[in-house]
């Protein structure tokens, strides 16, 4: 199997990414009232980032009499926990990710994603957690 990055995932990524970007932005809006969707959102598309670093493909189809081809490209990695998914991608991939984002952030990537390896997870299920009762 060889493990590539997958602008399919990325193009998504993306999507929720600029999806908390408007609600973020937005002037006109109270973000509290917007605050599980900004959190999922984000969220959502830093894993979706990891997990674009290293794809497979799946199931691939080729027909001799078409140019383009049935593929199914996907995340060598499973689950939503951000250090988890960072964790699994190969050595290289892990060193060069790392070095971009402290590069441009300025932070360390590890204690971020401790931080947040489960905010799309606690997020977008919040309404099954327990919740403790107010009167």
């Amino acid at each position: 199997m060889r493990k590539r990055a997958n602008g399919h995932i990325w193009m998504t990524a993306e999507q929720f990414y600029n999806a908390a970007e408007l609600i973020w932005d937005a002037e006109d809006m109270n973000v509290n009232a917007y605050l599980d969707p900004l959190l999922v959102n984000y969220a959502f598309s830093c894993e979706l980032i990891l997990k674009a670093s290293e794809g497979k493909v799946k199931y691939s189809e080729v027909s001799h009499e078409e140019i383009l081809s049935l593929v199914n490209i996907e995340s060598v990695v499973r689950r939503h926990d951000l250090k988890f998914i960072f964790e699994k991608l190969e050595q290289e991939t892990q060193r060069v990710v790392k070095l971009e984002f402290e590069f441009s952030t300025n932070q360390r990537l590890i204690s971020l994603l401790k931080e947040c390896a489960n905010y799309f997870e606690n997020s977008r299920y919040l309404f099954e957690k327990k919740q403790v009762a107010t009167i």
